[in-house]
């Protein structure tokens, strides 16, 4: 006669072995043998009334129900060790401190901590706003939002944002225009160059724009500048003139038509922002929680 309640061990068993595909990795996972996880993994089996894997001379394949009862039961096990942790330990303020630079603040990240917080109001989350440094956890940051500068021991780091560069204006300053512009028209337009003071990346800007477009320039372009590329976004959305930006930065302004593209042109940034977590922290439930939640929300 099956029991009511399922071998509540053997779950925890059978979830191992699913994970990790394998009996022999998760007996040693778990400190026991190939043959105590066949074991458990039938009690479970005999309880459902149906396999979860097909055995095979060279191993074992998860069926596709036993597939999605894997996936379920990681959840629920996921969320018994978040409230374990909140019960051991509840008058402790749980927080996340992240460092980023302020156009990744405003233009792409705020949404998302506002929809990470509505799923996770106990879990406070600081934003810091600042230039990169080269170590990006420095002042005791739990996460940073910067262009990778190649791998930083001891420190996971997570594509997150990457984008497009397209030619961007306000209606009203393409409306200005009288007809369909070509890359050389451009020279004769109001430009807004992005600057940045970090120069430890190379960004398109309008001189690297133009010579891809074969248009030979002046020594240097007259127009106004600007240090960082959402103030940039913003004097384009005000009709300052035409811009050279990331689509990702400016979505949100392209989304409700205060930009629109002003030339049938795009191409990759060469450089994605990453999340950057040290090894070290990745398994503190809240920033388990916030790392998981970026990097669905991902725009890479």
């Amino acid at each position: 006669m099956t029991s009511h309640h399922p071998p509540m061990a053997a779950l925890r068993v059978f979830e191992c072995a699913a994970r990790r595909r394998s009996f022999s990795l998760a007996a040693d996972e778990l400190h026991l043998t190939p043959g105590a996880i066949s074991h458990q993994v039938k009690l479970v089996e005999a309880w459902l009334g149906r396999p979860l894997f097909t055995r095979r001379p060279n191993g074992v394949v998860l069926t596709e129900g036993g597939q999605l009862y894997a996936l379920q039961l990681k959840a629920m096990f996921d969320r018994i060790m978040q409230v374990s942790e909140e019960a051991r330990s509840p008058r402790e303020r749980r927080r996340i401190i992240v460092r980023c630079q302020m156009t990744i603040s405003s233009k792409w990240l705020m949404g998302r901590v506002l929809a990470f917080r509505t799923l996770h109001p106990d879990i406070e989350v600081i934003v810091r706003s600042e230039t990169y440094h080269p170590d990006p956890l420095v002042g005791g940051a739990d996460a940073a939002i910067y262009y990778s500068r190649g791998p930083i021991a001891g420190l996971r780091q997570d594509p997150l944002v990457g984008g497009r560069y397209i030619v961007v204006a306000s209606p009203d300053c393409l409306s200005e225009t009288s007809r369909r512009l070509a890359a050389r028209d451009f020279l004769d337009l109001s430009l807004i160059h992005f600057r940045p003071l970090d120069r430890g990346w190379s960004e398109l800007d309008w001189q690297g724009w133009f010579r891809k477009a074969g248009v030979e320039t002046a020594a240097e372009l007259r127009g106004l500048s600007f240090s960082l590329m959402h103030d940039v976004i913003d004097a384009c959305v005000a009709g300052g003139g035409f811009a050279l930006i990331n689509d990702v930065m400016a979505a949100s302004h392209l989304e409700r038509g205060e930009l629109v593209q002003a030339i049938h042109w795009a191409e990759a940034v060469p450089h994605k922002f990453h999340l950057v977590i040290a090894e070290a922290n990745i398994a503190r439930p809240e920033i388990q929680f916030f790392r998981e939640f970026l990097l669905a929300h991902a725009t890479v």
